[in-house]
């Protein structure tokens, strides 16, 4: 019978020490599991777009901190021309001229990003092994080179035939309709990854919103260089040359980058 001193002591023994691990593999210890399906990537669960979005909003607020007065004066404006050969251009500070392009860069962002989604939910990226980064920032970089390309046929066009302050004043006036692109878009971006709406009504949604700013710069457009003619031929002619022109550079050059995206993975 086991004394108190005895009982009061307790030893513990590692049982392993005594079992032979190369006879009863089943107990030998080991790090390596069966290896399970990956989860598949979900928008919510990706942190690239939260950060995206917190950086869509960032643009966007700054631009309107410092660039309000001058969308002020442009909506009070928009819809009343100046009288026959006078155009007025209201002098701008420097961060209101500046920070238009940070509006700009939230449109860019936003839109790509969206049109990112909607390729992505209707299985219309190529089915190569490429990270999904890859394809978002592809596509910001797209946008980003079709707006580069687009903005510089519109200055070039437009100093050659048209007067330097109506340049001035339709370029203030796109870069300003470019931003309120990128704001009217930017709820599309919080609420598809968050509720779930099909692509399709994300894509009727962007177009309709892209399309209702064409309607608006096509008018401005007219207002602006054509008014005087009375051509309607002219204006035609201008816008959809202008925007067509770089929407098939850009098109092109990404179905060039992903088939070489196809060959790399």
């Amino acid at each position: 019978m086991p004394t108190d001193s005895t009982s009061s002591i307790m030893q513990v023994v590692d049982i392993r020490q005594y079992v032979d691990t190369l006879s009863m593999p089943m107990l030998q210890p080991s790090g390596v599991g069966m290896e399970g399906d990956p989860l598949p990537y979900r928008l919510t669960d990706d942190s690239t777009i939260i950060l995206i979005e917190v950086l869509c909003m960032t643009f966007f607020l700054l631009a309107y901190s410092q660039s309000w007065r001058m969308w002020s004066r442009m909506m009070k404006a928009f819809f009343h021309s100046e009288g026959p050969g006078r155009i007025t251009t209201t002098p701008d500070t420097l961060a209101e001229q500046h920070f238009q392009w940070v509006g700009v860069a939230g449109t860019i962002t936003t839109v790509a990003t969206l049109l990112y989604f909607a390729a992505h939910d209707m299985h219309l990226l190529p089915t190569v092994d490429a990270p999904s980064h890859i394809y978002l920032f592809t596509f910001i970089g797209g946008a980003t080179l079709y707006f580069c390309v687009k903005v510089c046929m519109y200055v070039a066009v437009n100093w050659i035939f048209f007067e330097s302050k109506k340049n001035e004043q339709w370029l203030k006036l796109w870069l300003f309709l470019t931003t309120i692109e990128g704001i009217l878009s930017y709820p599309l971006l919080l609420i598809y990854p968050n509720i779930g709406i099909s692509p399709q009504i994300l894509v009727i949604s962007l177009l309709g919103i892209v399309f209702f700013i064409k309607i608006l710069t096509f008018y401005k457009s007219y207002i602006i260089f054509f008014k005087r003619s009375g051509i309607i031929l002219h204006i035609i002619l201008y816008f959809c040359a202008l925007e067509m022109t770089p929407l098939t550079v850009c098109y092109g050059l990404l179905v060039y980058y992903g088939n070489n995206l196809t060959i790399i993975f």
